[in-house]
């Protein structure tokens, strides 16, 4: 078993940053369950307990403290992700916009459109 997690200690606007995050609205919903994550660690609760009260798995909530305690505030973002890799290059995109957007007449075909 690892041992437990917590945040470390954070300043006044980190944690008014943090409240306010926790009760948003606005912000996606990641975002806000992250916050709560934080919240909760920093009141003294462990993993396992955090993800029984936030229906998430101890790993997802022990990942985010730790990321937190490296990365502040700035930790609760999520990074850029990979993707599907682009099936055209940029070349080609551009000689299709380009192609799209030159007159027919120009481009010698029959029609007009």
């Amino acid at each position: 078993m690892r041992a437990p997690v917590r945040t470390r200690g954070f300043s006044q606007e980190e944690y008014e940053e943090l409240k306010r995050m926790a009760r948003s609205r606005k912000l996606s919903a990641g975002r806000v369950k992250r916050a709560q994550i934080i919240l909760l660690s920093n009141q003294g609760y462990l993993s396992p307990e955090i993800g029984e009260r936030l229906s998430i798995h101890e790993k997802t909530a022990r990942r985010w403290v730790c990321r937190f305690n490296r990365l502040g505030i700035a930790g609760i973002e999520e990074g850029p992700r990979k993707g599907r890799p682009p099936v055209y290059s940029t070349t080609d995109v551009s000689i299709v916009i380009q192609t799209a957007l030159t007159p027919p007449s120009k481009l010698d075909q029959p029609f007009g459109s």
